[in-house]
């Protein structure tokens, strides 16, 4: 077993709930673990459902299919450190972790040789909630090395841990280091540490062994959100997406979009759908552009999937403003921009 689903305190947690029927909901790299899980629920006499929707986060709780099956409880496993119990009306939602076993010591002692080839010695420490358990471990080793280390946390979330669609208090600390390490599997962390800060970030990969500079990968996605930015600058329509799953729901911020860009003088709809994919958006041609009120990280990261630009709310101003000369790549991260601000935007000169 590569991981550790602190199972005895989450038998414990559903027996104090009284849990009955359960919805497991599981990030996809982690439901091949069902069976795992199940058989220990099922030991307490608790009946279980598989979810096989997606998982992004704890902004996308299958409460619909909780609420089909009939469950009085849902296990959300995989994005919190710790385990966490909602009470709602007619549901529990229990929020669980699943830690990543493996030390990722030698890995970075690997990206300290790079941190130290250039000569960077202030240093970000951040990592997913999978390997939070080694941050303090890894943070020492770091610093017997003669590193000066940051770590920062955020609210609801433990110290040092990322989310990848809350990364201010990475932006704290970007005049502060020479680069960040980041503590994940794949790229989809380490390119919102880029994001967010703009400075080199080193990652460490406990899944693959490997440590490795991603920065170039930053950069070439920050020209592809420059591109298609500016591609959205000739559009003339615009369908602003409204997502239905319950933490990515931003109705009043998309009705404000579409007011702000229809004064000036562009056609605009509002679009609901659950899931924001190429298929689903294919169906509405007549659209030029889209703005997505629902997860940053669509836009970011799956650009290229799709044949017309996707912006996000902090990206808007550029729009309204005709220009992109002044782009700050945190604008893409920024799902809650001012709308004041938005309503001041003046057009640039040309």
């Amino acid at each position: 077993m590569d991981y550790d689903f602190r199972m005895a305190q989450v038998v414990q947690t559903l027996r104090k709930i009284g849990a009955n029927r359960v919805l497991i909901q599981l990030p996809n790299g982690l439901k091949k673990y069902y069976s795992y899980v199940a058989e220990n629920l099922r030991k307490i006499g608790i009946q279980s459902y598989l979810s096989l929707s997606h998982s992004w986060g704890p902004c996308d709780l299958a409460l619909k299919e909780a609420a089909s099956t009939k469950c009085d409880t849902l296990l959300h496993v995989g994005h919190h450190s710790r385990i966490h119990v909602w009470r709602t009306p007619n549901l529990n939602i229990v929020f669980s972790p699943a830690f990543f076993k493996k030390n990722p010591r030698k890995v970075v002692e690997e990206a300290i040789s790079i941190l130290k080839e250039r000569k960077m010695f202030k240093v970000g420490v951040f990592t997913t909630v999978q390997h939070i358990t080694f941050l303090s471990e890894c943070v020492h080793t770091l610093e017997e090395n003669g590193f000066k280390i940051y770590v920062r946390g955020a609210p609801f979330l433990a110290r040092g841990q990322l989310l990848g669609c809350n990364l201010h208090h990475v932006r704290t600390l970007k005049d502060k280091v020479d680069a960040f390490l980041v503590i994940s599997g794949g790229l989809f962390h380490p390119i919102g540490v880029f994001f967010a800060s703009e400075k080199p970030v080193i990652q460490v990969d406990p899944y693959r062994n490997l440590a490795r500079d991603v920065t170039d990968a930053g950069s070439r996605i920050l020209k592809i959100r420059l591109y298609y930015l500016l591609k959205a600058l000739d559009a003339k329509s615009f369908g602003v997406i409204v997502s239905t799953k319950p933490g990515q729901r931003r109705l009043t911020m998309a009705e404000h979009i579409s007011r702000i860009l229809g004064n000036h003088g562009y056609n605009t709809s509002i679009l609901v759908c659950d899931e924001v994919d190429l298929e689903t958006l294919e169906n509405v041609p007549w659209i030029d552009a889209f703005v997505i009120t629902a997860c940053p990280r669509i836009a970011l990261d799956f650009q290229e999937n799709f044949k017309r630009p996707l912006l996000n709310p902090g990206e808007v101003k550029y729009v309204l403003s005709g220009s992109v000369e002044s782009y700050d790549p945190f604008d893409s991260l920024n799902m809650l921009p001012s709308i004041s601000s938005l309503q001041n935007v003046k057009r640039r000169e040309t």
